[in-house]
């Protein structure tokens, strides 16, 4: 079972998260996906810089007291750009399926990681249950009461938006992939964001253009 710590810490992980919906409907408005996502990314960079510092400072003092392993700079270093070029992928499918759908189909189709990520593990680790499969059931129940059953049917930002809740779940799984004993959480994050930034930022100068305007509206 999850200790009680972990489970509070994801839940309020969802909280952000889904609170972010509309910041990014109302992002989209004004500026590019590839933009939106590589300015965000590169902002979430700055902000962990003093976190990463301040965290492995304590994991040093942790290594010399021999409480735990040494840090495996490499695979710390890899493993967040791993994650850097998943993130890239989830987030912009994302970003381009949110702008042409409300907010509230976005979160739900995008919340479907929520169902694949054991599918996925399943298929990994030959397990099965059957809350696994009554979940896969009531999700696409849900997916087809919001996508197919109005006169719309399905349209391309509901197809962005699954492919996203599959790159999401194959995020997680490459996130579970990396961390271990000899990896500092923070500064994997640090550099999935200049990762996931660095990707964004590129791919809008060549294909989008960088308007400072854009950075201007949204202060």
């Amino acid at each position: 079972m999850m200790p009680a710590k972990n489970a509070l810490f994801c839940i309020l992980a969802a909280l952000i998260w889904g609170t972010a919906f509309s910041a990014q409907k109302v992002g989209g408005d004004v500026m590019g996906p590839l933009l939106f996502n590589g300015t965000r990314s590169i902002l979430g960079f700055l902000a962990l810089i003093p976190l990463a510092a301040l965290s492995l400072q304590r994991r040093k003092k942790s290594e010399e007291a021999g409480k735990v392993p040494a840090l495996a700079l490499r695979k710390n270093l890899l493993g967040g750009a791993a994650c850097g070029l998943v993130l890239f992928a989830a987030s912009t499918t994302q970003q381009l399926g949110i702008v042409t759908e409300n907010v509230g189909k976005a979160g739900f189709l995008t919340a479907m990681y929520i169902i694949i990520v054991p599918v996925m593990d399943l298929i990994v680790h030959r397990r099965s249950s059957a809350r696994v499969w009554v979940s896969v059931l009531l999700c696409l129940l849900g997916l087809y009461f919001l996508s197919f059953s109005g006169a719309a049917g399905f349209s391309a930002g509901d197809g962005l938006l699954v492919v996203c809740a599959v790159m999401f779940s194959l995020h997680i799984m490459v996130i579970d992939h990396f961390t271990g004993a000899d990896t500092d959480p923070v500064l994997l994050s640090c550099v999935q964001f200049l990762t996931c930034g660095i990707l964004g930022m590129a791919s809008a100068a060549l294909t989008e253009g960088i308007s400072f305007g854009s950075f201007i509206f949204l202060v």
